[in-house]
């Protein structure tokens, strides 16, 4: 699963929940604000382990779907993948 399906997937919990970005930025509180979901949602930027398992634990994600998310590592090859996506125009996975 790369960055945009999970965005999708994220979208797709918090939609079946009814619930707006900015209702589930309020409920997590904390640093998380609507643009944090707003973009993990459209693929753009991944946030921080702990705000990826706020997130989720929010919204009754099963851990198995999100935890390579939260791993430094895979952050890490992401973070590459979009920086490797805005020199060459296209997704690439690494």
């Amino acid at each position: 699963m790369n960055l945009i399906d999970f965005g999708q997937l994220i979208k797709i919990y918090r939609e079946h929940r009814n619930i707006s970005q900015e209702k589930l930025s309020e409920v997590i509180g904390g640093d998380i604000n609507r643009s944090v979901i707003a973009h993990l949602e459209q693929g753009v930027r991944l946030p921080k382990p702990e705000q990826i398992k706020s997130i989720c634990s929010e919204l009754d994600i099963p851990k198995p779907m999100w935890c390579h998310f939260a791993d430094v590592t895979s952050q890490s090859r992401l973070d590459f993948e979009g920086i490797l996506k805005e020199l060459v125009g296209e997704t690439l996975e690494v």
